[in-house]
């Protein structure tokens, strides 16, 4: 049985039939948009994690670890489990902190509302190890 179009003494770039073509080159543009924008795309359905763990670069003094955001959808930062002392935890323009003692941890979603606000970071000790991710 023959094909319904013809490839004798034809080269073989673009022997598919033109809905064919064009329904390639949709796919074809769509894997390119996809494989450029991995975050875009994987941030609109929430899983898309940034890791902002690191240390408290001078004790006693709070560091930014998350700048405001209002596309934010959710932050969690943990004072490990091995820490030795508390982890203080600010959101926006608080007054007192949320104060994480060792393996304690706060996730800045609160229901269906998220804190779209900076947040910061500080322990008595330089070098006070934190673990955080946002989304």
């Amino acid at each position: 049985m023959s094909a319904p179009w013809s490839i004798t003494n034809r080269p073989a770039v673009n022997t598919a039939p033109p809905k064919m073509r064009r329904s390639i080159a949709a796919l074809l543009v769509a894997v390119t948009l996809m494989l450029d924008a991995p975050a875009a795309v994987a941030q609109s359905f929430g899983h898309y994690s940034v890791d902002i763990s690191g240390t408290v670069t001078t004790g006693g003094t709070y560091q930014v670890v998350a700048v405001a955001n209002n596309g934010r959808q959710n932050c969690t930062i943990q004072n490990p489990t091995t820490a030795t002392e508390v982890l203080d935890v600010t959101i926006g323009t608080m007054a007192s902190p949320y104060t994480l003692s060792a393996g304690a941890s706060i996730s800045s979603v609160n229901g269906g509302v998220t804190a779209d606000d900076a947040i910061s970071v500080t322990a008595t000790t330089t070098g006070h190890a934190f673990a955080g991710t946002c989304q």
